[in-house]
């Protein structure tokens, strides 16, 4: 009978390290999930500025002013929080976007009759949350594209609240740019074209150590003119194509307007077609990722800057 016993607790305590390996397989499987994203990117830049200081400050103290930046039609967003991590390499930060309500825009369905202030005034709908990754050295903003705020909202949100920011302050000193980082499609998409006919760029200089040729020396004179930012405008007359040739002006305008600038450009697509306005948001530079529940700080921070070095710009 002891035998049998003796047996029935070997069996159980099997049956009990088996069920506990599979409890530590299944979660270290659910540790080690390995997940797929796609980025995009903003840059910020602040000109002048005394390094990665000043953004990490800037960062900080946008949260304690609680700006509410309109970015659509009834639509708002604000910065609630940040956290670090990395060390400090990589800073986390918290965005809601929601619905602003009217409180005298409501009914009573029954009565058919206007219902005075349903609800306090500093109450808001339909939110949603999102984060960004700001990575100081290189300046960079990364979201995902399937995050619930979009990264055009999020450009808006910071074109607004640093430069509201700046003028509270009594900033003058400094000048706070942000960018849509774009994809080589926005050139190839103006290479194609039968006939550009118009482009005008808004372009902050870069670092003229990465540029080549008539890039380099067009960078290279803005930074030393003395202006953080320039505007150019070019024409054709009626039939003609501004070149998109290599070291052309169209070209470098193009180039730098990627990651320093905006260009508004209008083509025609074909012969006989008609003038095509070309829009820089439907070009932005998407990146895919692999990663880990444990590592996607580390994987975003390495791919931003194995792309930008830390002394760019």
């Amino acid at each position: 009978m002891r035998g049998f016993l003796f047996v029935d607790k070997i069996i159980m305590l099997s049956f009990e390290i088996l069920i506990k390996n599979k409890l530590m397989a299944k979660k270290l499987t659910q540790k080690e999930k390995r997940n797929r994203g796609t980025l995009k990117f903003l840059n910020l830049k602040i000109l002048p500025n005394n390094g990665v200081s000043d953004y990490i400050d800037l960062l900080k103290v946008l949260p304690n002013f609680d700006y509410r930046v309109k970015v659509r039609k009834n639509q708002f967003v604000a910065f609630t929080k940040l956290t670090t991590e990395l060390d400090g390499k990589i800073l986390i930060g918290n965005l809601i976007e929601y619905t602003s309500l009217d409180p005298e825009g409501y009914i009573d369905l029954e009565t058919k009759e206007s219902v005075d202030s349903p609800f306090n005034k500093s109450i808001g709908g339909n939110r949603e949350q999102a984060f960004f990754y700001f990575i100081p050295e290189a300046h960079r903003i990364v979201m995902f594209k399937n995050s619930k705020i979009n990264i055009n909202s999020v450009h808006k949100y910071f074109d607004t609240a640093v430069n509201l920011y700046f003028k509270e302050k009594g900033v003058t000193d400094k000048e706070f740019f942000i960018y849509l980082i774009k994809s080589d499609d926005l050139i190839e998409a103006l290479e194609q074209a039968y006939l550009v006919t118009y482009l005008k760029a808004k372009l902050t200089y870069t670092n003229k150590d990465n540029t080549k040729g008539f890039t380099e020396i067009f960078t290279s004179s803005v930074e030393n003119s003395g202006a953080n930012a320039v505007n150019v405008e070019l024409k054709t007359d009626r039939g003609n194509s501004l070149s998109m040739e290599k070291d052309s002006l169209p070209r470098t305008l193009t180039e730098l307007s990627k990651e320093n600038g905006e260009i508004e450009a209008r083509v025609i697509e074909y012969e006989g077609g008609k003038i095509k306005k070309i829009n820089t948001e439907e070009y932005p530079l998407e990146e895919q990722i692999e990663y880990t529940k444990n590592n996607i700080f580390q994987v975003i921070y390495e791919k931003v800057m194995s792309r930008w070095r830390s002394d760019d710009e």
